[in-house]
């Protein structure tokens, strides 16, 4: 996922825009991280699926 379509999901938020500039860049940072986590995840698994067959 890119930066910028991290920033259209967050801005959907109210509390976004409660958040100071350095909070924002934080968010954004950790939810990137926890993207590419369940990303990574998610393609390790589908990969086991297609060992097994």
């Amino acid at each position: 996922m890119k930066t910028q379509e991290a920033i259209s999901i967050l801005m959907l938020s109210p509390c976004y825009w409660r958040m100071k500039i350095a909070e924002r860049r934080e968010l954004i940072k950790e939810f990137l991280a926890s993207y590419a986590n369940i990303s990574m995840s998610f393609a390790g698994s589908l990969s086991k699926k297609k060992e097994a067959n």
